[in-house]
């Protein structure tokens, strides 16, 4: 979480910890895979594959690079400018339009909570902030 004193935005992105480990899953989960598809002899070349999963790593990262930012006119979750929209447009609430906190079952037993707006809107509320009152 960052703080900017002059106007009380409070930034929260993803935690380093879960990109690190998200990011080395992923490396060492797809790092076999084009030597596997050279001694298999696989109908996809080891440079094609290689290629697609280093793409699938810049998507990976750019996934993570999510961020809350809350002022004290609304909340929003956003993606720097070089993501594309394709991960994600983000979205903004302004705190007059928000009607209730919604609390929700996963299907896992967790709990998420959902802000619905004036116009009966659902906007999930990220983890990271959840609990910081």
């Amino acid at each position: 979480m960052s703080q900017n004193q002059d106007s009380e935005i409070f930034v929260f992105r993803i935690s380093p910890v879960i990109k690190i480990t998200l990011l080395s899953l992923y490396v060492a989960l797809t790092i076999p895979l084009p030597f596997l598809s050279q001694v298999t002899n696989a109908p996809v070349p080891p440079m094609i594959l290689g290629a697609g999963l280093a793409l699938g790593a810049v998507a990976l990262y750019a996934a993570l690079t999510e961020r809350v930012i809350i002022d004290d006119q609304g909340i929003q979750v956003s993606y720097p400018v070089w993501v594309p929209d394709l991960f994600g447009k983000g979205w903004y609430l302004p705190w007059a339009e928000i009607k209730a906190l919604k609390p929700r079952t996963t299907g896992q037993g967790g709990l998420v909570y959902y802000f619905v707006s004036n116009s009966e809107k659902g906007y999930l509320l990220p983890m990271r902030i959840v609990g910081f009152a």
